[in-house]
């Protein structure tokens, strides 16, 4: 950039012997260049700028997309809990009508008790898997909840 102007002063006069043009008010053309020395660093600080602004929309974008997948993940988890629940009331249901089946017979003709014991020991495996089912039912409620209170 070049630019030319004048520059006018009011001088006063002051009582020191020896000044020359002493008191007369002085006329001074100026002349002024700018050179674009700095240029590149403030493109390159615009460049970060626009760069922190994308970071800050990708790292939004990020977290937004973890906590979608979060969502997801625990009503996932929560129907799959929820069927494995079915399940395994369905087998414990199925399982002590066996037993009673299988007592009936061993009262009648005293045979196979061990596999009355086996079926009871079936039976106590399906109603620990019914509890952790709930337990993991639970904890899948519980996340869904947090992160649906996280939203607001």
């Amino acid at each position: 950039m070049i630019g030319l102007g004048l520059d006018y002063s009011i001088i006063s006069k002051r009582d020191v012997p020896g000044l020359e043009m002493h008191g007369q008010d002085a006329i001074m053309p100026m002349l002024t260049v700018t050179l674009p020395i700095f240029r590149k660093k403030h493109k390159a600080a615009q460049k970060e700028v626009d760069f922190m602004l994308q970071a800050t929309e990708y790292q939004q974008e990020s977290v937004r997309n973890s906590l979608v997948s979060s969502f997801k993940i625990a009503q996932y988890d929560l129907e799959k809990a929820g069927k494995l629940i079915d399940l395994y009331s369905d087998q414990t249901g199925r399982t002590e009508q066996a037993i009673k089946l299988l007592l009936s017979n061993y009262s009648n003709s005293n045979t196979d008790f061990e596999e009355i014991l086996r079926m009871n020991q079936d039976l106590l495996m399906y109603q620990t898997a019914t509890a952790t089912e709930t337990k993991n039912q639970f904890k899948a409620q519980s996340k869904i909840d947090y992160l649906l209170s996280k939203e607001e």
